[in-house]
């Protein structure tokens, strides 16, 4: 199946700026300050965008998002806070943490992408079935956070990612080609 994903660039001078060992990753999270939620945001979102715009291997990068997905969550609770419940338009404050928030479940999804297309292009024929569970794994959270990035667009009014219904529809169609057998419904 030939998959027209969207996935940033590649940039060697995001080298300097990310950890890449998932228990030092997961160390420096654990430390960011919750309270400062705007520089924490920032911080964080800088790390997870070079680290999409890195050429590392697919396993270390599927570790390495596993160990973001938690603080993601944490950080985009907190930066909710900020925009649900406010009048629309949403004043200055309220639409940077919005922006963020979506931005966020955007570059998770250019992970769990780059995951995906990393082990395909990998195995060139059928994945084994160990692979599959893993891939079936990254193929719904890729679909979640492209999801998710669209729930956040339409709850501020803000604008929709290009082509994220047509990426969605494209996950669901490979999913669906590499569904385990279906087992036959026998007609009386």
């Amino acid at each position: 199946m030939d998959l027209k994903l969207s996935l940033p660039d590649f940039d060697s001078e995001s080298m300097t700026v990310v950890e890449t060992k998932p228990n030092r990753a997961e160390s420096w999270l654990a430390e960011l300050p919750i309270l400062n939620v705007a520089q924490t945001s920032h911080t964080m979102f800088r790390s997870l965008s070079a680290l999409n715009r890195m050429d590392i291997d697919g396993m270390s990068r599927l570790r390495l998002m596993e160990v973001y997905r938690e603080s993601v969550a944490r950080v985009c609770a907190k930066l909710k806070d900020e925009y649900v419940g406010q009048s629309l338009p949403l004043g200055d404050r309220a639409k940077v943490a919005a922006d963020r928030a979506r931005d966020f479940q955007i570059e998770m999804a250019y992970g769990y992408k780059r995951v995906l297309v990393d082990t395909l292009s990998s195995n060139r024929v059928r994945p084994s079935s160990r692979a599959m569970g893993s891939l079936s794994v990254v193929i719904q959270r890729a679909m979640r956070y492209l999801a998710e990035a669209l729930l956040r667009s339409y709850q501020c009014y803000c604008t929709v990612p290009v082509g994220a219904w047509r990426e969605i529809h494209q996950l669901y169609s490979l999913a669906d080609a590499y569904a385990w057998p279906r087992p036959r419904c026998r007609m009386p």
